[in-house]
């Protein structure tokens, strides 16, 4: 009996010193464990922790958080994440479940993980003090969803609503109407009153940064604007100094057109007076005459001709009286070789001989030319004086040949 209760004695004592020694060399490990824990719920309490992802071991993304430098892995799935943002002492982010988002929610002190969100895609999650609020794909279009810390519920209904934020109690998000207008809204949590805040293509995107409301896009529009208007501005001056160079290009050629040539000056035509010009339009071509039977030359008009007078016409022969011509326009002739008269020919008209000439070719009418003075025939040269000549017979009827004797 003595020895049973010895050996008892000797058992729980072993045990008891084996589990001081124990303690004794483990408590510094869990006094540090307990005084990181304590560290870090006081720092997340006050402070944010930076956060961040990158591809794990399993080759799929992984979210962390750094304090003073050292990385905690929060994930550690076989699936994709990312987005992560955080607020104290929580961080949220988007993880690809199945094929689809979904939104997650961690707490840094307790180290526990709350999925949030349904099925179907949910997108651009936003955090402020464990409240988050995100986007999800339902009927066909975007709307704005809570989580308030015990419950989730959908915010918006019907029109596109994308980009929303949360500060403390203020839900801020953008809608699109039917029309394609954007309007910034704010949804109170306490008073549960939505309100307009700015309408535009400002109002598309609007955020939080450190608790105040802000519309980051309005800057990216101003530079647009800035660059359209420059662009406008280049154009503007650009087709200004095109105009410029057309002008200056037209005022060249018109100069230079203006310059005289130094071109040959052809003669103008001797001006016509109107009725004149009209006598020559109304004037028929007049045909060629056909030539006729020689004239028959008396001796008086030879001599008549010889000293320039005008024959006096035949006894018995009509004088017709001579029309007026017309003031036709005068071609100026072409100089002639004056005609040379022999002293054989003038012989043969003293005796009675008749020279007939045949008739000259009509000329085809020739362009009038420059008006020129008109040459006046040169004088027949005087006969050679001969022997006188018995007078000849005067003008009777030759008498007939006698017969001839037998």
């Amino acid at each position: 009996m003595k020895f049973s209760r010895r050996r008892l004695f000797i058992r729980w004592g072993v045990s008891l010193v084996v589990t001081t020694l124990i303690f004794s060399l483990a408590q510094p490990s869990f006094a540090e464990m307990l005084e990181a824990d304590a560290t870090l719920a006081q720092f997340v309490a006050a402070n944010d922790v930076l956060v961040g992802s990158e591809v794990g071991s399993n080759g799929f993304r992984q979210i962390y958080y750094d304090l003073n430098g050292d990385k905690t892995f929060i994930t550690d799935s076989s699936y994709t994440n990312a987005d992560p943002v955080t607020d104290r002492e929580y961080i949220a982010w988007m993880g690809q479940v199945d094929g689809s988002w979904s939104i997650f929610l961690y707490h840094i002190p307790t180290g526990t993980t709350t999925e949030l969100s349904n099925p179907s895609n949910n997108v651009n999650p936003r955090l402020s003090q464990g409240k988050v609020v995100w986007e999800g794909w339902i009927k066909d279009r975007w709307q704005v969803f809570l989580f308030d810390g015990t419950s989730i519920r959908q915010v918006t209904q019907g029109d596109l609503s994308l980009n929303p934020d949360i500060e403390g109690d203020d839900i801020i998000y953008a809608r699109k109407n039917a029309q394609g207008e954007w309007s910034a809204f704010r949804h109170s949590l306490g008073t549960d009153e939505v309100t307009i805040i700015k309408q535009g293509r400002a109002a598309k995107k609007p955020i939080f940064i450190s608790g105040v409301l802000v519309f980051p896009i309005e800057k990216d529009i101003e530079r647009e604007e800035a660059r359209k208007q420059a662009e406008e501005e280049a154009r503007r001056l650009a087709e200004e100094k095109a105009r410029l160079a057309e002008e200056a290009a037209r005022t060249q050629e018109i100069s230079l057109t203006e310059i005289p040539s130094e071109e040959p000056v052809e003669p103008q035509e001797p001006a016509q007076d109107a009725t004149t010009t009209d006598k020559i339009i109304e004037e028929e071509p007049v045909p060629s005459e056909e030539p006729t039977e020689p004239e028959t030359v008396t001796e008086e008009e030879v001599i008549a001709e010889l000293e320039g007078e005008t024959p006096a016409p035949a006894q018995g022969e009509p004088v017709e009286p001579q029309e007026s011509a017309q003031e036709d326009p005068v071609l100026p002739a072409e100089p002639t070789e004056p005609e040379m008269v022999t002293e054989e020919e003038v012989i043969a008209e003293l005796e009675g001989e008749l020279l007939v000439e045949e008739p000259a070719p009509t000329p085809e009418p020739t362009p009038a030319p420059e008006p020129t003075p008109t040459p006046e025939p040169a004088s027949a040269p005087e006969p050679t004086p001969e022997p006188e000549l018995p007078p000849p017979a005067p003008p009777t009827s030759t008498p007939e040949p006698a017969p001839p004797t037998q």
